[in-house]
């Protein structure tokens, strides 16, 4: 198990979530899911060995964003790395209970990607399988698509 010094406070890196912000939302990930976050730029996508892919187009064609995001959540997946690209990251050190989605809602989703989900400042947020996500977007590129 890994551990960070936190606010003057040694914590469990499990214990840590990240909310990913996007144009338009936010996404709940858990700190495990990320070998690093670092600012990406323009010439990040000429590195045959990353998969940039914007995280709120994934979800929503409408989250576009702006032309260069500024940071990328790195997620290893075999010999590549999948980058998800985001605005804004913040890390969350007392997160919020997060509750299971009902069954009716889970039977109803196109990919298992979604842990749960939990309230932060009276708005829900998605709690994200980011290696999941990670993993199907590598499926998908050595299908020809994307």
């Amino acid at each position: 198990m890994r551990w960070l010094h936190c606010c003057e406070k040694v914590v469990s890196v499990a214990e840590l979530l990240l909310i990913a912000h996007t144009t338009l939302r936010r996404y709940a990930i858990r700190h495990d899911d990320v070998l690093s976050i670092q600012a990406v730029h323009g010439s990040a996508g000429a590195d045959p060995a990353l998969l940039l892919r914007n995280l709120g187009t994934l979800f929503d064609p409408l989250d576009s964003g702006p032309s260069q995001p500024h940071h990328g959540l790195f997620v290893p997946i075999r010999r590549k790395q999948v980058v998800f690209l985001i605005e804004q990251v913040e890390l969350l050190e007392r997160p919020p209970s997060v509750q299971a989605l009902p069954l009716f809602l889970q039977a109803h989703l196109r990919q298992p990607w979604s842990l749960g989900v939990m309230v932060l400042d009276d708005e829900p947020v998605i709690l994200l399988d980011l290696r999941a996500v990670a993993r199907a977007v590598m499926a998908d590129v050595l299908a020809g698509g994307f």
